[in-house]
């Protein structure tokens, strides 16, 4: 959502709505063209609105606290304490064995990420060699706390 945002952001701040639109509105008087491009822009900024409404873009964000478990990119023992911390399971694990394991997965991370496979099939790969491989669909498979 933040990579969306950026974007929508970014567009508006250059007023670029598309080389074809661009091209399009060469064709109108320049006072209609411009007319069009405020419209074009109040839509960009609806679309902002929107997003700031119904999307958490603070540090606190669940999703983004979440967003290494899906295995898209590498990812730091920050990270994974973040996780931990936003599903609210810090005291069902032992924090010095999640790092022990995390650095069992440092070599095998990049090849895994890179790999086109269900996200539990990911896990299951990378903690081969761990004590955690067979605790891990139990652990993927929590879901967010209701509040």
């Amino acid at each position: 959502m933040l990579t969306l945002k950026t974007k929508l952001q970014q567009r508006q701040m250059d007023s670029f709505f598309g080389m074809e639109t661009s091209a399009i509105l060469q064709q109108f008087p320049d006072a209609k063209a411009a007319a069009i491009k405020h419209d074009l822009s109040i839509f960009y900024q609806a679309a902002l609105n929107y997003l700031e409404k119904w999307y958490d873009f603070t540090d606190n964000n669940y999703q983004k606290n979440v967003a290494s478990l899906a295995l898209k990119s590498k990812f730091t023992f920050s990270h994974l304490c973040d996780a931990v911390d936003a599903l609210q399971i810090r005291g069902k694990l032992d924090m010095d064995e999640l790092y022990d394991e995390y650095c069992v997965t440092l070599p095998r991370q990049q090849d895994i990420v890179e790999r086109r496979a269900p996200v539990v099939e990911k896990w299951s790969t990378l903690l081969q060699g761990t004590d955690t491989k067979s605790d891990c669909c139990g652990i993927l498979s929590l879901q967010h706390p209701h509040h």
